[in-house]
This record gives C-alpha cells, structure tokens and sequence, in this order.
C-alpha cells in the first residue's frame, strides 16, 4: 500500500512509460486516456458492483422481515 502512494517512492513508477501512455479506454472503448486511468475506472465498476451484488440480500431480506413483522402503530 504504502509502495502506491507514498511520495517518497514516486520516482519509481511516474516515468513508467506503459502506466501514462494513452491506450482505448477500457482496452475497447473509442476515447483514449492513459492506462491508469482506465485501471482507475476499471476498479471502481468493479467495486460498485461487489457493493450492489453483496448488499442486495440485505435489502431484500429487510423487506421481507418488514412485511412478516410490521411495527406498531404509535397512538
């Protein structure tokens, strides 16, 4: 972790030429940008879809109780 983003190691990767070259977005898609921002998106869809996939049952499974259990009317 520290190797990613500490300072005192940026002279090791910047001038990486592979890392900042432009390459298609996504390796497919028409616009270019440099790769690591490409590997950027690519890890935050891939997170936001662990996010929806692994919180999903939570919901459905709140929804269910809420309708098994209902609250309480308050008077």
């Amino acid at each position: 972790f520290s190797v990613a983003f500490a300072a005192v190691f940026a002279a090791i990767g910047p001038n990486d030429a592979f890392a900042i070259e432009t390459a298609p977005l996504f390796g497919l898609l028409p616009p270019e940008a440099p790769r690591w921002v490409s590997w950027a998106l690519g890890d935050l869809t891939v997170k936001l879809l662990m996010a929806l996939a692994l919180l999903a049952p939570y919901g459905l499974l709140r929804h269910l109780l809420a309708r098994l259990f209902p609250r309480p009317q308050a008077a």
